[in-house]
């Protein structure tokens, strides 16, 4: 792996880190409860709820009125992409 590879993949795994924390922040905000796992360079979370994917279907509405586009093709899970099309994030499929 050459010094610019070991940069993106430190630059990456950095940036998922911090999706992670942002996303406990938020849950803890707004009175929610999710499970944050994976590796640090492809997060994952789930909500913890009675209805686990009404709150999926609810989080992928809310996502995609803010123009990021969703995919649930990959591993049974929700890919979340900006409108560039990064990856900003992973969701557990119910």
């Amino acid at each position: 792996m050459n010094t610019m590879d070991k940069a993106t993949v430190l630059h990456t795994t950095l940036r998922q880190l911090q999706f992670k924390e942002i996303w406990r922040t938020a849950a803890i905000a707004n009175g929610l409860e999710i499970n944050v796992t994976g590796l640090p360079s492809l997060a994952a979370f789930a909500f913890k709820a009675k209805l686990p994917m009404g709150m999926n279907t609810r989080f992928t509405i809310e996502m995609q009125k803010e123009e990021f586009y969703v995919s649930d093709k990959e591993n049974d899970r929700v890919l979340y992409f900006n409108k560039e099309w990064n990856l900003i994030g992973v969701s557990d499929k119910c």
